[in-house]
């Protein structure tokens, strides 16, 4: 394993550019999130950043994590290293799209 860069984040308010071109992330390492209902879709889990990366599992609407590392930018969005709370899954996911938060900071 090698560590993937972290970037320095440009704040905007209480968002902040992990990424160029991607949307503003709203999360950062330690914090607990959920994957959104908007779509109602499971969050695909990689191996590595990216959507050419080796899929190992999902995560489903409503599930929470831990977010462990990142953020890492590749295929034009923020990534983070997660750790499911409901089955402990650990790898890659995407914070979004430019037009949707797929995962969200919890309340």
């Amino acid at each position: 394993y090698t560590p993937l860069p972290t970037f320095t984040p440009v704040t905007q308010g209480e968002t902040w550019i992990a990424c160029e071109g991607a949307r503003p992330s709203r999360l950062h390492p330690q914090m607990k999130a959920y994957v959104t209902w908007d779509p109602p879709l499971p969050n695909r889990v990689r191996i590595r950043p990216g959507l050419n990366q080796r899929k190992i599992g999902w995560l489903e609407p409503g599930e929470e994590m831990i977010i462990l590392d990142g953020p890492a930018c590749a295929s034009g969005m923020v990534w983070w290293k997660v750790r499911s709370l409901k089955t402990g899954l650990e790898g890659w996911t995407s914070e979004g799209d430019a037009d949707h938060y797929w995962l969200a900071p919890e309340p």
